[in-house]
């Protein structure tokens, strides 16, 4: 595969190499919107979102080290890989997240607990505040909750909306992201050292201008100011997990976030950034099946 331009283009990047057994994907057509699925396992429902320009490759390496007595549900966010725009719509948080719910009902999913990744869990607790989702916890893996902080606010959202309204820009990002040296580089500068098998898979999804592009459109649209307003009001347990070298969301929101929510609490993760769960999924997944335990969840 040299590109995610077209959403049938074979398959998914396997995460380093490793696919867990018994992975099903398939695609949705859902309120005016295709989805790309991925399943595996059986048992209750578990849902996991990965963040802005991954995919759900991103759960690949966690899933052998998990028990497989849940059905593990991993979709692609809109634009992202292989699931469409929604039509005539912005990617917001709130798209996406009434997106998400129209997704689970079509398919029948009630989702018991919930694992996001970066922007990921702001989704899940959006859900989770406006009731389409009712998990018994959610676990926020260096989870992207508060909006950029001083002059960055008023640089960074108009530029992203600059670059995701001209065209050649994905093109050129592209092009300029399409090779395993300028892939490292980024994931370096978020903290994370990943394989050169890990590496390939992002040089593919990063080689598709479609999916750059969305996920400039989303970062240009992303407006969490409402959702930090709303977080004391979210009900259930705010599992934070923080990889202390995260460059990309600093450990310090999590730690703030649990200082000043009771359903929060904090686990930091020494050594690893903010692909911490690509890098040592074995620890990160320990970590998850002792939270999942705790809410009598055999994950």
């Amino acid at each position: 595969m040299n590109s995610l331009d077209g959403i049938d283009n074979g398959e998914l990047p396997t995460g380093g190499g490793k696919r867990a057994p018994a992975i099903e994907c398939r695609r949705i057509e859902s309120d005016g919107m295709s989805w790309y699925l991925c399943e595996s396992g059986a048992g209750p429902d578990v849902l996991l979102l990965h963040g802005t320009g991954s995919s759900s490759h991103t759960w690949n390496a966690l899933l052998p080290n998990l028990a497989g007595s849940c059905r593990l549900l991993m979709p692609d966010l809109p634009g992202h890989a292989r699931s469409g725009l929604p039509r005539g719509r912005r990617l917001t948080l709130d798209t996406m997240s009434r997106g998400l719910a129209r997704l689970l009902e079509a398919i029948d999913a009630r989702p018991v607990f919930a694992i996001g990744h970066s922007a990921g869990a702001a989704v899940l607790s959006r859900m989770t505040l406006d009731r389409s989702l009712d998990p018994r916890a959610i676990v926020s893996l260096n989870g992207a909750f508060l909006p950029f902080a001083g002059a960055t606010s008023h640089l960074f959202e108009p530029l992203a909306r600059l670059l995701s309204a001209t065209p050649l820009v994905p093109r050129l990002a592209s092009w300029r992201l399409a090779n395993r040296r300028a892939v490292a580089r980024l994931v370096a500068q978020v903290g994370s050292m990943l394989t050169a098998e890990q590496l390939d898979d992002y040089v593919e999804l990063l080689r598709s201008p479609r999916h750059i592009g969305a996920a400039l459109e989303m970062m240009a649209n992303w407006d969490l100011s409402s959702l930090a307003h709303r977080m004391p009001e979210l009900g259930v347990p705010l599992e934070l997990i923080a990889c202390e070298r995260d460059r990309a969301v600093p450990p310090a929101q999590a730690r703030g976030l649990a200082a000043k929510l009771p359903v929060a609490r904090l686990h930091s993760l020494a050594g690893i950034g903010h692909l911490g769960h690509e890098e040592d999924p074995a620890r990160v997944a320990a970590l998850l099946r002792r939270i999942a335990r705790e809410v009598d969840i055999e994950l």
